[in-house]
């Protein structure tokens, strides 16, 4: 990728950096569906990314990731693809 800058990781690099790291330290996010759901408030998830000790990690993956993420990732709000709009017949 052309456009991509020398130190971002590619997504693949991204996610293992990711798993590596979460062998040893869990992520604040463990267990709370609210990070990828499409009503949740985003304020307070963000705020919760931003003490997490995983957030480079988690963020790296965010960015580098395909826009199908849906919800709170790295302290980054996603909302996936857009969709087309269905044509009237």
């Amino acid at each position: 990728m052309a456009n991509r800058a020398p130190e971002t990781p590619t997504t693949a690099e991204a996610l293992a950096a990711l798993n590596t790291a979460l062998r040893t330290t869990p992520p604040s996010c463990a267990g709370d569906e609210r990070f990828t759901s499409e009503t949740a408030d985003a304020a307070p998830l963000k705020a919760v990314c931003g003490a997490c000790p995983l957030l480079p990690l988690c963020r790296d993956v965010a960015l580098a990731a395909p826009t199908r993420i849906w919800g709170v990732l790295g302290g980054l709000v996603r909302r996936g693809e857009l969709k087309a709009p269905r044509r009237s017949t």
